[in-house]
């Protein structure tokens, strides 16, 4: 799994809030090296017809797959163990990078750099990686990086 060609993978629940959803795309294919090894998988509630319609305009040629998993909204939050795991189903890559509809990459070519940490890390794959942010605790795992493995 340490390989070089490790590929990403954005879990991004959403609802209701296609705006920030198109911004938080837009970003996510502006900072990345390689949008070939990049999927994005939008989990959004069988209730949110405009999320359910939503079709990100700006990919022009971009080689990015988009894809949504429509879940049963139930209670909010508590459900999103569930939510992921459905969204989890349908991913084919390596690494799975929880992300939310608000949130913006700022480094480029941060999957460049993140590979490159991931080759440095131990081989019992026992690990836990996050980004930098900018709430209080710098040291919460807000975004993690999860292997498949």
């Amino acid at each position: 799994m340490k390989s070089q060609n490790s590929s990403f993978c954005f879990l991004i629940p959403s609802r209701k809030r296609t705006k920030l959803l198109e911004q938080t795309i837009s970003k996510i294919i502006e900072k990345t090296y390689d949008l070939t090894k990049i999927e994005i998988i939008l989990g959004v509630d069988s209730d949110d017809l405009d999320t359910k319609k939503f079709a990100f305009s700006k990919l022009g040629d971009s080689k990015v797959d988009i894809k949504k998993v429509i879940v049963e909204r139930k209670s909010g939050y508590e459900d999103q163990p569930s939510r992921l795991l459905e969204m989890i189903k349908v991913s084919k890559n390596d690494f799975f990078i929880h992300f939310a509809d608000d949130m913006e990459i700022v480094t480029k070519n941060w999957d460049k750099i993140v590979r490159d940490k991931i080759r440095n890390l131990p081989n019992d794959m026992i690990y836990l990686i996050y980004p930098a942010h900018n709430q209080l605790n710098k040291e919460w795992p807000l975004c993690q990086i999860i292997s498949r493995e």
